[in-house]
């Protein structure tokens, strides 16, 4: 399955293969294993890079691009290995850090990714091109992932300085100003990103989810509302104006917009028309939406996540199991954790509380507890 973006291309960069495609010797398995990644086969891909291994072992290229293959896959400890093997024959590859970076990260050990970055950015010498604004990115994420929320802001402030186009950098700054609750400062750079970015509808709903998430949600209610005024007759405005008018609360208006799209419907698009008929008590239509989401990308984690809150919120606990453990199959790290805990409620909801308190056990030793968590934990325990 191919790579995707998110919904305002604000993900970090991926920029590996692209650097890789103009470098090394001219080896026909190795290019064939770089076609074969971007077309999304990388178990054939894995296989092309160690034939081009097997022809010649001192190309630090090749293993580079192995693990990438080895990442897209959730290999991670196979990544590892092809980043040493990197490592081994030359010592100051940068990419090859910055590939276990992005292993680590995948992971969820947001502490060894952080000092990966840094050692890929140690190695580019002080010279700074793409690849080093590209790990900065990845470090800003692996920072406000671990909570590290001071440094995350310095690293997108050092983005904002050196990069010719900071607008993704307003938003990733102010998503963690929001954090840190200075809503304050995180308004000025979402003001900033829609100065950069105004009729990008998703730069507005990503700017409100994140105050929302806050507590700030009338401050990001203004973006929303800013949204709907962007004067736009292309047909796939109606996408997003539906997704602006589920965040709004305007479900009908919602439903109207989506259903108003001509052509076929991309899976986020589907997620969004079931929540929205979810919550107009339309649980048949809800379904079907979630289903089509489902035929579309059946190797995306997210879409079974929701589909299984959806079996969850009918009562279908053993399905919603089914899904949520579907879904861990294709997750990483961050959305391995909802996913996790998400399957420990649907066991307790079920009735099986040994199987819940395993399941959240598990969720606490990988992702650390809190006050909640140790609620349910201590309740799981006298069940």
């Amino acid at each position: 399955m191919k790579r995707r973006q998110g919904i305002i291309g604000i993900a970090v960069l991926c920029l590996c293969m692209f650097v890789l495609a103009g470098c090394g010797k001219k080896n026909g398995a190795y290019e064939k294993g770089l076609e074969e990644y971007e077309e999304g086969q990388y178990e054939q891909a894995v296989a092309s890079f160690q034939e081009a291994i097997a022809e010649s072992n001192t190309e630090p290229l090749y293993y580079i691009s192995q693990g990438m293959a080895h990442i897209e896959l959730r290999n991670y400890e196979e990544a590892h290995k092809s980043f040493d093997y990197a490592l081994g024959v030359d010592a100051e590859s940068g990419l090859a850090y910055r590939g276990k970076g992005i292993a680590y990260l995948k992971a969820g050990d947001y502490t060894a990714a952080i000092e990966a970055f840094n050692s890929a950015l140690a190695c580019a010498g002080g010279h700074v091109s793409q690849t080093e604004f590209d790990v900065l990115k990845y470090r800003g994420e692996a920072e406000t992932a671990s909570g590290n929320y001071d440094a995350a802001v310095e690293t997108y402030s050092i983005l904002l300085d050196v990069e010719k186009k900071p607008e993704d950098n307003y938003y990733l700054r102010g998503n963690v100003y929001a954090m840190k609750g200075e809503i304050e400062k995180a308004v000025a750079d979402f003001d900033s990103l829609i100065k950069e970015k105004p009729n990008d509808y998703a730069a507005y709903c990503c700017a409100y989810q994140s105050l929302a998430a806050a507590g700030a949600q009338e401050q990001g209610k203004a973006y929303l509302d800013a949204a709907l005024l962007i004067k736009d007759e292309r047909p796939v405005a109606h996408k997003y104006r539906g997704m602006v008018q589920y965040l709004l609360g305007e479900y009908n208006n919602a439903v109207a917009e989506i259903t108003a799209i001509t052509g076929d419907k991309d899976a986020q698009t589907l997620i969004c028309l079931g929540m929205a008929y979810e919550k107009l008590g339309q649980q048949e239509s809800a379904y079907n939406a979630y289903t089509q989401a489902l035929n579309l990308e059946n190797e995306n984690a997210g879409v079974y996540n929701q589909v299984g809150l959806y079996k969850m919120r009918t009562g279908s606990f053993g399905e919603a199991l089914d899904f949520f453990r579907k879904g861990l199959e294709f997750s990483d790290a961050s959305t391995a954790a909802r996913l996790k805990l998400n399957e420990a409620l649907a066991c307790e909801y079920s009735g099986d509380f040994a199987q819940a308190l395993t399941v959240l056990q598990e969720y606490a030793d990988t992702y650390g507890t809190d006050s909640e968590i140790d609620k349910e934990l201590a309740f799981l325990r006298t069940r």
